[in-house]
């Protein structure tokens, strides 16, 4: 099991706290969740999903896209049709997206080529055919996180976007971007930009090889 870090942890006991209170069954127990889904967030999708056909995927649709902490699961309704979405969360984050995009989206997961995996069970994706995507989830881990990732996951998939924050929280160290840089046989952008009230890093890096 991969270690939280404070915030991921904060976040994983409040929804298993009301989880185990409330229940799953119908969205109204999740009445929060609904208002806190603003327009505005529809815009947040729409960039990425923008930014990924201009730099990460350009000539051609990916066959799968494996979002890193997907929240509600917003994005898979911004990606293309064809394309396969895993989504790897916490536990009780999985839950909360089944019933946001089954009871309140009306989504079939099925049918939408949508899976929900475990971030614990990481390892039993084939990373070979897979793009990674993350949109702020992956620089709130650990530098436990970046490590395994950094030699497990992106020297073996197609490629990696990523946005979010420089560095730590609490500290001003920046994460390992230039490590980062290393696992990728070309890195697409790696800069600072201005997103949604704030100095935000962007990464792309993709890779041509398949690494078994």
């Amino acid at each position: 099991m991969l270690n939280r870090s404070p915030t991921w942890a904060r976040w994983e006991q409040a929804l298993h706290d009301r989880i185990r209170t409330m229940g799953v069954r119908r969205w109204r127990q999740f009445p929060e969740i609904k208002r806190n889904i603003r327009l505005s967030d529809k815009d947040h999708y729409i960039h990425y999903a923008k930014r990924c056909r201009e730099i990460f995927w350009p000539d051609a649709t990916p066959e799968t896209i494996v979002e890193f902490g997907a929240g509600y699961g917003g994005m898979v309704e911004f990606w293309p049709a064809e394309v396969h979405i895993i989504n790897l969360e916490i536990p009780p984050m999985i839950q909360v997206q089944e019933q946001y995009l089954v009871a309140e989206r009306k989504l079939d997961l099925v049918e939408h080529g949508v899976s929900l995996l475990s971030i614990d069970d990481f390892r039993l994706i084939d990373w070979s055919d897979k793009h990674f995507f993350s949109a702020f989830s992956f620089t709130e881990t650990t530098q436990e996180v970046w490590q395994i990732f950094m030699a497990e996951v992106f020297p073996r998939c197609r490629g990696a976007y990523i946005t979010g924050s420089r560095g730590w929280n609490d500290g001003p160290n920046e994460w390992p971007w230039e490590e980062l840089k290393g696992c990728f046989d070309e890195v697409v952008v790696c800069h600072d930009i201005n997103l949604f009230r704030g100095v935000r890093r962007e990464f792309c890096g993709t890779n041509n090889r398949q690494t078994p």
